[in-house]
């Protein structure tokens, strides 16, 4: 079994609103565009051959492109089970939730939400943009890096078919960055899981423990292909603005996080081997 970083404890006005866990995560597709051309100077413009023209039409395709939506077992188990937490969202709509996103104001309402759109469609993300070397000059080629994170049970060769489709520009490669490692998912039924919902019945009792999908990637996906049991968990309380730190500018979290984490963290690891010891 094994217990490595993913989701935290969702926290709103100081107090503990649920323990995330993620039994599954997203599979994680890297793609680069490549648009080929001619060089030429800067001060004196042309459109046809020019590859960050045709790179930047590519982009302007890909980016109002929409995901179909696809609610998986673990999404609906999720907002099932926070349903009470999500204002302006009616509670037994999330708990109906795929019926619910063929209603198009509600669809609409709850997609606004990046996080929780996260967790019901394929994404992508324009990250990385690369052109000329100097401002005059046109270069050769221009090339694009895209961060897609795929539902479990998506087929990474597909969704570059599909990519290929909304660029629609047969002169622009399309290819993966890195290895494809599919998304896989643990089961709940395993002492660890039961040590974490111990764990919160006594830190932070009444609060529930949710299992979730992890937006983003972690070696758990390298793991459970291997017969390992692994989960993604922080424990730390963090509200939504701290948690949307990760990976910016500013990303930090209190001292007192720290120390209540570590204690969680040791009563987790505890219960665990306790467990094994009386089996």
């Amino acid at each position: 079994m094994s217990l490595t970083e993913g989701e935290i404890i969702d926290a709103e006005g100081g107090r503990p609103r649920s323990w995330n866990v993620d039994i599954s995560e997203k599979c994680t597709l890297w793609l680069r565009l490549t648009a080929s051309g001619r060089a030429g100077h800067g001060s004196m413009p042309f459109d046809q051959g020019n590859a960050v023209n045709a790179l930047v039409r590519a982009l302007g395709r890909v980016l109002p492109h929409e995901t179909p939506t696809r609610v998986l077992p673990q999404a609906q188990r999720y907002f099932a089970a926070l349903k009470d937490r999500f204002p302006g969202l009616e509670p037994a709509r999330l708990a109906r939730l795929e019926e619910s996103l063929r209603d198009r104001a509600f669809r609409a309402a709850f997609l606004a939400e990046p996080e929780r759109a996260a967790l019901v469609r394929n994404t992508i993300s324009i990250t990385v943009l690369k052109g000329g070397p100097q401002t005059n000059v046109i270069p050769g080629t221009a090339s694009a890096e895209l961060d897609c994170r795929l539902l479990p049970g998506e087929d990474p060769q597909r969704f570059m078919e599909e990519i290929r489709a909304v660029v629609a520009d047969s002169t622009i490669r399309v290819e993966p960055i890195g290895d494809i490692v599919p998304a896989t998912a643990s089961s709940t039924d395993t002492d660890l899981f039961r040590a974490i919902e111990k764990a919160a019945a006594r830190f932070d009792p009444g609060v529930p423990v949710a299992p979730t999908i992890l937006t983003s990637w972690t070696e758990s996906s390298l793991l459970r292909p291997l017969g390992i049991q692994a989960y993604g968990f922080e424990p730390y309380a963090l509200p939504r603005a701290e948690n949307r730190r990760s990976h910016g500018d500013d990303e930090r979290i209190s001292t007192e996080n720290i120390r209540r984490g570590a204690e969680i963290l040791y009563a987790i690891v505890r219960e665990v081997v306790e467990r094994k010891g009386t089996k």
